[in-house]
């Protein structure tokens, strides 16, 4: 995927696609055309290791707790709510850091301009001061402020495509499968994001 976007040229990109419009911009001196390649690679790349993660732990939370999966196999209206509160819970990055540009003052600490602060999604996410019970998986938890695909200028250029894949196959899933049982999971070593290198399913048929 990487090297197809850093090689991709127009006549390669579907008419009236994202990437079509991407390059015409790029055309147009709308945006710098050497930046399309890597807008094309940061749109693509969400939807492959942390939506795989997300997705994987999605499955094992709806395992360990057969009520949420029953609340959504009964109104899948809550399928988009359902993702983003999997992704609270399990934030597939960790956390990331950022270069600061001027010096800055966080709760009493002074970071100084130049330096990096690392911003740690899955603890903000957990904080029980902005959660209720924040360990719990609640598919109905107003949950819009979450950071788990970032925040302002941050927040993940594919996080809708992301949530798009998802939401397909969780859809696919309400009208197939009553309910799931899970074995061990077992944890991919990582040390930014989090998921699940292995998870036995077996699903119960509608």
């Amino acid at each position: 995927m990487r090297e197809y976007t850093l090689t991709a040229t127009p006549d390669k990109l579907r008419p009236g696609s994202w990437a079509a419009t991407l390059y015409e911009a790029g055309e147009q001196g709308v945006i710098p055309r050497t930046l399309c390649p890597v807008l094309m690679r940061d749109y693509l790349g969400p939807s492959l290791d942390t939506t795989i993660f997300a997705t994987s732990n999605l499955i094992l939370l709806f395992g360990q707790n057969p009520d949420q999966w029953d609340i959504v196999r009964d109104d899948p209206s809550l399928i988009l709510n359902a993702i983003n509160e999997c992704v609270r819970l399990e934030s597939p990055i960790q956390s990331f850091t950022r270069r600061l540009l001027a010096d800055h003052h966080v709760d009493g600490v002074q970071i100084p301009k130049g330096g990096r602060a690392l911003v740690m999604y899955a603890s903000a996410n957990r904080d029980e001061r902005k959660w209720d019970q924040a360990e719990r998986f609640d598919v109905r938890r107003k949950v819009g402020e979450h950071v788990g695909f970032g925040h302002g200028i941050h927040t993940c250029a594919g996080m809708h495509l992301a949530r798009m894949e998802m939401q397909v196959l969780l859809l696919a899933l309400t009208k197939r499968v009553r309910s799931f049982e899970i074995g061990a999971p077992m944890r991919a070593k990582n040390n930014v994001l989090r998921g699940l290198e292995h998870l036995p399913v077996k699903v119960q048929r509608v």
